[in-house]
């Protein structure tokens, strides 16, 4: 296990590059988001910080990309020499794991459009486009499956008893049409994820974990481990075979379901606090969590 001491502030989120070598995260800070890359393999270097946005990921052949409303694409071997850096005219929201760049907007902008695209000299080529319901909120929680075809979409649902209800709306995006609904739930909904067979979807419902099978639309139940039931930065394992979250009890932990069975498989007492993220090495073979102090862990999967 390795241990990561970024700035005193809650980890947002991290990445991990194809080749294991190096690691990325985003970090809260008062000046906005701070993004610090390290190398794995000579940690004690320390962090080298990058500008760009609050957006972090490696494409598939290894270059590093830091967006928002800019950004900047890097060799994390040498960051700072050789970048590229333009503007975009919407701001990129998520680095897929396949390289593409997602652009999520305010869904309550009229008409508001999801975009989906690939990176070309200069600039991003948008492949695909889904127009958003008003339903899908001011900050819209989307995922998109890993073949690329559908995007899972959180929706909020007229409150029932005072509480609040959150939906699953999939759609096609290549039709845009609507294609599937999940079972609604109490609460709302910060996040989501896909299994790699795309037969699952998992979420955070406030700070219960929940999944759902995407083929009939239905629950799998609450989702406990280690005597919590408060979870955040739901991550499928690229080899589908087990679901990870952390724990956002004080005690903090990462945790692991089996797929099918839900079943705990193991519970890792880290110390890093609560736990926020969760992630993965696009090989599996590495994971990394990042807590609220500053504290990133990285731990060999299978050691």
């Amino acid at each position: 296990m390795l241990t990561l001491e970024g700035e005193a502030t809650k980890v947002e989120a991290v990445a991990i590059s194809p080749d294991g070598r190096h690691l990325v995260a985003r970090q809260w800070a008062a000046r906005g988001s701070g993004v610090w890359l390290w190398s794995l393999a000579s940690p004690t270097a320390g962090a080298i910080e990058l500008t760009g946005g609050p957006v972090v990921g490696f494409l598939p052949d290894g270059r590093l990309v830091v967006a928002g409303d800019r950004v900047l694409v890097a060799n994390p071997d040498a960051p700072h020499k050789g970048a590229v850096r333009f503007a975009v005219s919407e701001p990129i929201s998520a680095v897929l794991p396949d390289g593409r760049l997602l652009s999520v907007p305010d869904a309550t902008a009229s008409p508001a459009t999801l975009a989906l695209g690939t990176l070309v000299p200069g600039g991003v080529r948008v492949e695909a486009r889904l127009t958003l319901p008003r339903a899908a909120g001011r900050e819209p929680k989307v995922a998109v499956s890993p073949d690329g075809e559908r995007v899972a979409l959180g929706v909020l649902l007229p409150t029932s008893h005072g509480l609040s209800r959150s939906a699953v709306w999939l759609y096609s995006l290549a039709s845009g049409e609507r294609v599937g609904e999940l079972d609604a739930l109490t609460g709302g909904l910060p996040a989501l994820a896909w299994s790699p067979d795309g037969r699952y979807v998992a979420g955070v419902l406030g700070a219960k974990l929940v999944v759902w099978s995407t083929e009939d639309g239905k629950s799998r139940g609450e989702l406990t481990a280690g005597g919590t039931r408060l979870f955040r930065g739901p991550r499928f394992h690229p080899s589908g075979r087990f679901l990870a979250a952390g724990g956002a009890n004080l005690d903090g932990g990462v945790y692991c379901w089996n797929v099918g069975t839900w079943e705990e498989l193991i519970g890792y007492r880290w110390p890093v606090g609560p736990v926020t993220c969760v992630n993965f090495s696009p090989d599996g073979t590495l994971a990394a969590t990042g807590g609220e102090k500053g504290r990133i862990l990285v731990w060999d999967v299978d050691g």
